[in-house]
């Protein structure tokens, strides 16, 4: 008996496909792999608008007297080159820039414009080439019901007539808020390419980089290098010196997973991370952050009790122990920390008057309540502690409500909902850690308005985002090139 070698593929029972410029020939089992140069259209496209883009900016930086128009051809131009790092980069001085003190402002039809509306161009551009590049991933259509149900509401709204015992002015502010939860879209698309987790590590990463500016701008304020005052990345003000980073809302997303050890670590070190995110807080002395924090662990710990170990569980009950201790005063009377002496200061009372006053405006109509007094709508404070007109309140609830009504702050809550339920449907280790945050966003918002920024506004529809994807149950897979199986050849005996 002999053995008869494999028979070897014809080019007739050769098959051919084409992968991205990959070849594969299959016959009897026999796989072959051959990459062949290969220029597709979107490539093409690319490097026709690339250097379009390119040779209108070298003739307009030529030909006019200010780059502005240049600096804008060539900020598309490398947003076509690099997407995914224009969008983490527009995305990361969003959130760390605080509201108010952008570096640029150009006033366009009676509208301020500044560089955070050229960010959102750029990233919207880079959001499309990036789909190009992954190729067409659908994204779940409650999503985006979701996250722009609000702002589609507030431009309904903007059309209806005016109610209320307000004054009115332009809308255009208010709606001009509402444009950022168009950053949705690159977020969706970052989280398609490099995935749920690390966006969520990526945001972790810049609660340290406002770890640090706090520490660093309050040690150059002791040795004289840095004034005081307010700048675009941090405000500096005495009696006692404190400091307020841009961007503050992400702490509570590091306090929640530093607690239960999420990450990620500063030099994989657990004492460097928990010395700068405490530093911060002894620094800004901001009370509302630590309340988010607590309030987030504590949902935590009450969701996924079970899972808990009895160490975790001591060390977590002493930690929120002491928490509570230096806001009944532990830490003494003149701290910031002290709820009990702070519910009597002016910034308590501030608040006090403001549910006051649109509490009377709300009680006047039923159509306030249900729809709101509309975009635009300025309230007139007459308080003990506050005299003034101002366009919102220190709550972004009460803000919703006034401006867009019951309707209007379920469609804005709506989205932290539904990533909050998918947290506790979710199997994953990770699941009740998202709720914590999730629960200590919108505790901070109670008190401190983060969410009526553009800063805390992208943070937060960075984590919902994050969340919902992580979780979808009918997400599909990232298309990988992966070669197909080998099929064993059986030998032909006589």
């Amino acid at each position: 008996m002999s053995e008869l070698p494999a028979e070897s593929p014809t080019p007739s029972t050769l098959s051919e496909t084409r992968t991205r410029g990959d070849v594969r020939l299959r016959g009897n089992g026999a796989v072959k792999k051959h990459v062949v140069p290969h220029i597709g259209i979107r490539s093409t496209t690319t490097a026709v608008l690339v250097l379009a883009a390119g040779a209108a900016a070298l003739i307009s930086a030529a030909s006019t007297k200010t780059p502005a128009f240049a600096l804008l051809l060539i900020a598309v131009t490398v947003a076509l080159m690099f997407p995914t790092l224009v969008i983490v980069a527009s995305i990361s001085w969003t959130i760390l820039c605080r509201p108010g003190f952008e570096v640029l402002h150009v006033s366009v039809a009676g509208v301020s414009v500044s560089e955070m509306d050229v960010l959102l161009l750029l990233s919207l551009i880079s959001a499309v080439r990036l789909s190009q590049l992954r190729g067409r991933q659908a994204i779940a259509f409650p999503h985006w019901c979701l996250i722009l149900a609000w702002p589609v509401w507030m431009a309904i709204r903007a059309v209806i007539p005016q109610q209320g015992d307000v004054i009115f002015a332009s809308p255009f502010v208010d709606l001009h808020l509402a444009i950022f939860f168009l950053y949705a879209f690159p977020i969706f698309s970052v989280i398609r390419s490099r995935g749920a987790e690390w966006v969520i590590c990526w945001l972790s990463a810049l609660a340290y980089v406002v770890c640090v500016i706090a520490i660093v701008s309050y040690v150059g304020n002791l040795i004289g290098l840095v004034p005081l005052g307010q700048s675009s990345l941090v405000n500096l003000s005495p009696g006692p010196l404190t400091a307020r980073p841009g961007g503050e809302l992400l702490i509570v997303l590091l306090g929640v997973r530093l607690v239960f050890s999420k990450g990620p670590l500063v030099l994989r070190s657990k004492v460097l991370s928990f010395s700068l995110l405490i530093s911060e807080l002894l620094i800004s002395q901001t009370l509302t952050l630590v309340l988010g924090i607590a309030g987030g662990v504590v949902i935590v710990m009450l969701v996924g009790w079970k899972t808990l170990n009895l160490g975790s569980r001591l060390v977590l009950v002493l930690c929120l122990a002491g928490v509570t201790a230096v806001a009944a005063g532990a830490g003494g009377g003149d701290s910031r920390f002290n709820l009990i002496q702070r519910s009597g200061e002016n910034s308590a009372q501030y608040r006090v008057s403001e549910l006051k006053t649109v509490g009377q405006i709300i009680e006047r109509s039923p159509f306030v309540l249900a729809i709101g007094t509309g975009p635009g709508s300025l309230v007139q404070f007459e308080g003990v502690a506050i005299q003034e007109i101002k366009r919102d309140t220190h709550s972004v609830f009460l803000t919703t409500t006034l401006k867009s009504g019951i309707v209007g702050t379920i469609l804005f809550i709506a989205p932290f909902i539904a990533a909050a339920v998918v947290s506790i449907r979710s199997r994953r280790s990770g699941g009740h850690f998202e709720l914590g945050v999730i629960a200590g966003f919108l505790i901070v918002n109670v008190a401190v308005p983060f969410l009526w920024t553009n800063s805390g506004l992208v943070a937060g529809i960075a984590l919902i985002a994050a969340v919902l994807s992580r979780h979808e149950r009918n997400a599909k897979p990232n298309l990988e090139l992966r070669s197909p199986p080998r099929r064993s050849v059986g030998r032909i005996t006589r």
